[in-house]
């Protein structure tokens, strides 16, 4: 697509989100202006009603007394007879027919207004739907859809239109922040249990953010450099949040083999456990894995004092013990589920009948072998849920989804087909697991238009092959790692952070943070 093509498309994007909003605000307008006609026309209709009741009810006891049949009265210039029950009311004083007449009025006046108050209620509901349903209707076709220019980039806390999705994208950072603000990536979790706290890092240090995720606006923000009472500083890059406390952070020191619980509020720490005795002196930990529903098992892969994988480990917290201890130098990274059963050993062997994943029950010690190839087809990039896993398989450039308990059988997500173009991270971070998430890009220029390109979506894990498409990242790829979108959703699946450079190659690159509707 050419320059000219892209600003035409780009304007027309911006056109429809106009007419959307024209007619959100026409719609709301005739809903009030509806309600008001009820609501005067109904006020009119009762007071006539209310005061003629009221005038009949007063007048009765005046009438002259005229012969009775039963119950009937007979009324001179009336054509037929009126049947009328003789009650205490139509007998009541003078003095208190005024104040009887107001009481009927302002009773039946009462009921009517909070009948108008349900009715404006209903249109406020509305109201919300319809803006939901105009300003972020999802995308959940297969076409595709080129990355526009990339808007221009407020100052930090500002948000962005995407001009494709019309979905909402804040700037958490700018450069006021660091020369080069990042997330960690897809299974790390930026957001806390309940998105009030942010962890990012500013090229320089780690960044805390306090949120306020109802409003989507930045709270404020503080360095996290506070030295463990040990001396030393933490590890950033895979911390994680607690899955119970939203001001707890789980993180590992870089001076030895110490866990600590980091509280954000109070800015200290926790030891919760030290295996430096366990182990060769000068090993560190490394890539930290836990169980986000219950902050109970925690999985690391070990390094020895020349920076050298030496195995890994996995840890219960209940029972203070390590449950699974492996020397090995064929590895990538380990990671547990969000339950604690299961872990899964990516090996860094690929190739054909090479075993790529190890699937390990950590209550029955059983080890399920994975091949790269054919028939298991490994998952490459992958996360895990609660006790599933769903990654790629790089044979037949889909998604796949299976359980740990029975790893060996799949079934696809999404298949790419012939379109070979893209990379992508996953994230299963979100408490339903009815959707992943997915931020795909280009690893090399010149890559052209297709499918899901340099996007964030979702897909369904049901395997019907739904998808839901939420944002262009503007990132340009040009073979730096941080400048891929390594996207990470939050627990409650309505917030998105991912890193980008904002449609620059090589600039410098941003955090931030996308409204899933």
């Amino acid at each position: 697509m050419s320059p000219g093509d892209r600003c035409l498309a780009e304007i027309s994007s911006l056109q429809r989100a106009s007419r959307a909003k024209l007619r959100m605000r026409i719609g709301f307008a005739l809903l009030l202006h509806v309600a008001a006609r009820i609501c005067f026309s109904r006020t009119a209709k009762i007071q006539t009603q209310s005061m003629s009741r009221s005038r009949r009810l007063t007048t009765r006891p005046h009438l002259p007394h005229r012969k009775r049949s039963g119950w009937r009265i007979n009324c001179p210039g009336l054509s037929s007879t009126s049947r009328c029950r003789h009650s205490r009311r139509a007998h009541k004083p003078p003095e208190r027919e005024k104040k009887f007449a107001s009481y009927i009025v302002s009773k039946t006046m009462k009921k009517h207004h909070f009948s108008l108050f349900r009715l404006l209620g209903s249109a406020f509901i509305f109201q919300i739907v319809l803006s939901i349903n105009v300003f972020a209707e999802i995308k959940r076709d297969y076409g595709t859809y080129p990355v526009p220019p990339a808007p221009p980039l407020p100052a930090a806390g500002g948000t962005i239109i995407d001009p494709t999705f019309e979905t909402t994208i804040m700037r958490l950072t700018d450069a006021n922040d660091g020369p080069d603000c990042v997330n960690a990536y897809s299974y790390w979790p930026t957001f806390n249990i309940n998105n009030t706290r942010l962890l990012v890092h500013s090229g320089v240090s780690p960044l805390l953010y306090r949120f306020d995720p109802v409003n989507f606006t930045i709270i404020d923000k503080a360095v996290w450099d506070t030295p463990t009472p040990i001396g030393g500083s933490v590890g950033w890059e895979d911390a994680i949040w607690s899955g119970s406390d939203p001001d707890v952070i789980y993180a590992h020191d870089n001076i030895g083999m110490h866990l600590w619980a980091y509280n954000a509020a109070t800015q200290t720490y926790t030891l919760i456990a030290d295996f430096t005795s366990r182990y060769n002196p000068g090993d560190y930990l490394w890539q930290m894995s836990k169980s986000i529903k219950n902050d109970n098992v925690f999985a690391f892969t070990r390094r020895d004092r020349r920076y050298s994988v030496a195995g890994y480990l996995v840890w219960k917290r209940d029972t203070n013990q390590v449950i699974y201890d492996v020397n090995t130098t064929q590895l990538d990274e380990v990671q547990v589920d969000k339950s604690g059963r299961y872990l899964a050993v990516k090996t860094g062997q690929q190739g054909a009948g090479a075993i790529e994943v190890q699937v390990v029950d950590l209550k029955t010690l059983a080890v399920e072998n994975l091949t790269d190839n054919g028939p298991d087809y490994a998952p490459g990039h992958s996360d895990n849920g609660n006790k599933i896993v769903i990654g790629a398989d790089n044979w037949n450039n889909q998604v796949t989804y299976r359980t740990l308990a029975n790893p060996h059988s799949f079934y696809p997500l999404i298949n790419y087909r012939d379109d070979w173009t893209q990379d992508y991270h996953v994230s299963m971070l979100a408490n339903n697991e009815k959707w992943v998430l997915l931020s795909s890009y280009s690893p090399t220029d010149g890559t052209p238009d297709g499918p899901f390109h340099d996007e964030i979506y979702q897909v369904a894990t049901d395997g019907s092959g739904s998808v839901r498409r939420v944002a262009h990242h503007f990132s340009i790829y040009g073979g730096d790692y941080y400048a891929s979108p390594r996207a990470d959703i939050s627990r409650d699946g309505h917030l998105v952070a991912f890193t980008s450079n904002w449609g620059v190659e090589g600039g410098r690159k941003d955090v931030f943070i996308l409204k899933i509707p």
